[in-house]
């Protein structure tokens, strides 16, 4: 079975999907595929701090659900390119100190949230090995109800200036980098406004 989307596995994980499509990702779980036992471990974490957390500030994956909620309403044209723009690290859930109980279930992954003007950047990254890693996440743009700025945007990892891995995301702004060497990189995501950099960008095991 093909991994199902993260807003469906935050479905599965909230209780809200109809028995036929639930009883279809508890089956993709049971079976043992490592991305999404690891977000969902991830999810378990993120929503055990949100729930320890006293800041108004929801959590992502609320920002994710309410865009989808209002998935299909009219966008505005967007007229207002920005050129080159360095993403703000906004989380990284390896600073983050972790609540009592919730470092016993901690993964390799790491999770980082960047914001670039109207833009986030939701990353994780993999490194089950000390030679390489995996790195997967979504762009998003804050004020847009549906994903049509950022399906189809160009990703592009640099190294001392080259170019490492390339790749391009889906019709929700989901991408992935795989195989990747451990070390320092550039992260260059291409918009139909500009460019958003994210840098320095760290893989490696933890």
């Amino acid at each position: 079975m093909k991994c199902p989307g993260f807003l469906q596995l935050i479905d599965y994980l909230e209780n809200r999907l109809e028995k036929k499509s639930a009883d279809v990702v508890a089956a993709h779980l049971t079976a043992g595929c490592e991305r999404c036992l690891s977000s969902r471990e991830w999810y378990e974490r993120v929503r055990t701090v949100a729930d320890s957390d006293l800041r108004n500030d929801p959590p992502t994956w609320v920002v994710k659900r309410a865009i989808r909620t209002f998935e299909g309403r009219p966008v505005q044209p967007r007229t207002s390119p920005f050129g080159r723009i360095v993403a703000s690290l906004l989380f990284d859930s390896f600073a983050r100190p972790l609540i009592a109980g919730v470092r016993s279930t901690e993964t390799a992954n790491r999770q980082l949230l960047y914001e670039a003007g109207d833009y986030n950047i939701d990353l994780q990254i993999n490194c089950p090995d000390q030679n390489r890693g995996t790195v997967w996440g979504q762009v998003l743009r804050k004020d847009e109800i549906g994903f049509q700025s950022v399906s189809g945007v160009t990703l592009k990892l640099t190294r001392k200036g080259r170019s490492s891995h390339t790749s391009s995301a889906n019709d929700f702004g989901e991408f992935a980098l795989n195989a990747v060497p451990v070390g320092e990189y550039d992260l260059e995501i291409s918009t139909g406004e500009g460019k958003i950099i994210v840098s320095p960008l760290s893989i490696k095991s933890h």
